[in-house]
C-alpha cells in the first residue's frame, strides 16, 4: 500500500464518518452503489436500514 493509497482511504473514511455522526442517511446511502453488499444485505437501502438500526435510528 502506498502513502497515497493510505491518504485516500483516510479521506474517504472521514467523509463517511461525518454523515454517520449527523445521521444524514441520504448521504450515507450515497456512499454505496445501488447493488452494494454489506452487513449481510444487498442494496443501499437495506444496508442503510441496518446501519440505522445499529446506531439507533
Amino acid at each position: 500500500m502506498t502513502d497515497d493509497d493510505r491518504r485516500q482511504i483516510v479521506e474517504r473514511l472521514a467523509a463517511f464518518a461525518t454523515p454517520l455522526d449527523r445521521r444524514d442517511w441520504e448521504s450515507v446511502a450515497a456512499a454505496f452503489t445501488p447493488d452494494a453488499t454489506g452487513y449481510r444485505r444487498t442494496g443501499r437501502a437495506e444496508i442503510v436500514a441496518t446501519i440505522r438500526a445499529h446506531l439507533g435510528g
